[in-house]
């Protein structure tokens, strides 16, 4: 095997092993391993030797068998020789004590039932580059982190503006253009079989109580009937503020029974005090129907704020459905 010609440049002892570029240029021509078939190292140079952490002369077969990292040592006894015995040649990825990776070219060889190792070292000028590579790659990867969390955050920052685009600011509730497309969806629905129903309120006398009391007082009546809705549906129902005092809930998969519960469930609710402002609760009308077959939801539209002014006519305060 050849030997280390100049092993004087090495210190090694019971000292912290020499760094990569360090032991690189202490390699004059070679440096050289050998290994069982259990993969286990028999011989080696100083400067592999240091390598596989061996700082006293004395390889440590179990410490050393994991020493290359690519190809490793399974890989490169698996390989069929060609006719000189030589299993691989190209490119060594060498784990030097520092779990630091050096790339040598060379050879692996087989030799009865061992593997011998013969790489030929890197210049200072090529372990530069190589060092450059990997300042470069590290460099990228926290760009790439810096690109994801910037995605991360404008992709937040759009789902708000999409929530704030299609929320009511004082209520909460949906916003007239998001409750118009749920119902579209919903009508759509209707026309492959499945019911829905739909439910439009409004607050009885609510121009005078802004009169008398001002908007405070007005915008805090909104606020109560917003929260009786949400107490009145399901998760799945859309709630929403569809004009002034105007409110809206699309009820999918509900019939007109339904419809009716949630309704008088809903007058109930609203007509709870909710603090000064509204000491004696809230008085709503309400208009009911079921979605039809095919129906247009400007229609549909149209047919519950009947229902809703006959329920206004018949003596406020109370709910008409409606089936015509």
């Amino acid at each position: 095997m050849p030997s280390d010609e100049r092993s004087d440049d090495l210190v090694v002892g019971s000292g912290s092993p020499p760094d990569a570029l360090a032991l690189l240029r202490a390699f004059r021509t070679v440096v050289w391993a050998a290994f069982d078939e259990r993969g286990r190292l028999t011989g080696a140079n100083l400067g592999f030797a240091a390598l596989a952490h061996q700082l006293d002369g004395a390889p440590d077969p179990e410490r050393a068998a994991g020493v290359f990292a690519s190809p490793t040592l399974e890989e490169l006894f698996a390989r069929p020789v060609d006719a000189e015995g030589v299993a691989y040649r190209g490119l060594l990825t060498v784990v030097d004590a520092n779990e630091r990776a050096l790339s040598l070219r060379g050879a692996a060889a087989r030799r009865g039932d061992g593997l011998v190792v013969l790489a030929e070292h890197a210049t200072e000028e090529t372990q530069a580059a190589l060092d450059a590579v990997l300042r470069l790659n590290e460099e990228l990867a926290d760009t790439q982190r810096e690109l994801v969390l910037a995605r991360r955050r404008l992709e937040a920052r759009e789902e708000a503006l999409k929530t704030l685009a299609a929320t009511d600011a004082l209520t909460g509730l949906a916003n007239r253009r998001a409750f118009l497309d749920h119902l579209e969806a919903s009508t759509q629905r209707v026309t492959r079989g499945h019911a829905a129903a739909l439910l439009m309120l409004d607050i009885d006398d609510f121009k005078q109580t802004n009169d008398r009391w001002g908007h405070p007082t007005g915008d805090a009546h909104l606020i109560a009937v917003a929260h009786a809705m949400r107490a009145s549906v399901r998760a799945y129902d859309v709630p929403a503020r569809f004009a002034g005092d105007e409110f809206a809930v699309l009820l999918p998969d509900a019939d007109l029974d339904h419809a009716s519960e949630v309704a008088d469930r809903l007058l109930t609710a609203a007509r709870a005090p909710r603090g000064a402002d509204v000491p004696n609760g809230v008085q709503v009308s309400i208009g009911a129907i079921v979605l039809r077959d095919g129906e247009p939801a400007e229609e549909a539209i149209k047919r519950v704020d009947r229902a809703l002014y006959a329920a206004k006519h018949a003596g406020r305060g109370r709910v008409v459905a409606a089936d015509d």
